[in-house]
């Protein structure tokens, strides 16, 4: 009677998780719960369950400890063998967190998950999931579960007979000439910030770079009489760019 339920099962049983509902900070504040996840994340916390079952909510759940261990292991091997980027390692944790909790309600671990699992547990995620989204979690697994059979902790790699969601077709947007320009005068460079951010918008414009590159960028890492910056790029890769 105190809190409302978001969410009940197929014979109208409540699980023993918690729903944050987000929906309300959300509509109040533009905060997300993918905004929430993230700071999360940057404080060390593990990547928290988010929009499932209920979209616009984060899930606390007990039995994400008993994957966390499992998870870290994983995530840090990538790490040290692939150096994949933070959000990349996030994604994969996160996917595999929602799936361990779903293999949990059916007494069954993360490890000894069967292509029969996957398959059972993809067909209802496509109801609710974008094909990128489907990509993204079969990436997840082939990467958890190859890792298991490089290292012998299984036999058979349950992702085998698993075929991706054909790519939708999509097409970079960009702006008119027009836009560029208002985008380039927005910032007030008569006062301090105004400048810091017209030289920003200069060079992401100008260099082509992602935002995530443009805020990582150190001054060592200019070469002004060369006019050339040393980008670190996805997957820790470093590039010159004019």
């Amino acid at each position: 009677e105190d809190y409302p339920v978001l969410y009940t099962g197929k014979n109208g049983r409540v699980a023993h998780e918690c729903i944050i509902d987000l929906r309300p900070l959300k509509a109040e504040s533009g905060i997300t719960e993918v905004d929430i996840a993230k700071r999360l994340m940057d404080y060390g916390f593990h990547a928290p369950t988010m929009s499932f079952p209920v979209a616009g909510t984060l899930m606390i759940e007990p039995t994400e400890s008993e994957s966390r261990a499992e998870l870290d292991r994983f995530t840090d091997a990538l790490w040290l063998e692939h150096g994949l980027a933070k959000n990349t390692l996030a994604g994969y944790r996160s996917d595999l967190a929602v799936f361990a909790v779903w293999l949990s309600a059916r007494a069954t671990a993360l490890p000894d998950a069967q292509a029969s699992d996957l398959a059972a547990y993809l067909a209802e995620f496509s109801l609710r999931a974008r094909p990128a989204s489907q990509r993204r979690l079969l990436a997840s697994w082939r990467r958890y579960y190859r890792h298991l059979l490089a290292n012998r902790e299984i036999s058979v790699d349950p992702t085998l007979m698993l075929d991706s969601p054909l790519p939708s077709q999509r097409f970079p947007k960009t702006l008119s000439e027009a836009q560029v320009e208002a985008l380039l005068a927005a910032p007030d460079v008569h006062t301090p910030p105004g400048v810091r951010d017209r030289c920003m918008l200069e060079v992401l414009y100008a260099a082509g770079l992602r935002v995530s590159e443009l805020i990582g960028l150190k001054l060592f890492g200019g070469g002004l009489d060369q006019g050339v910056l040393r980008v670190m790029g996805k997957g820790s890769k470093e590039r010159l760019v004019p």
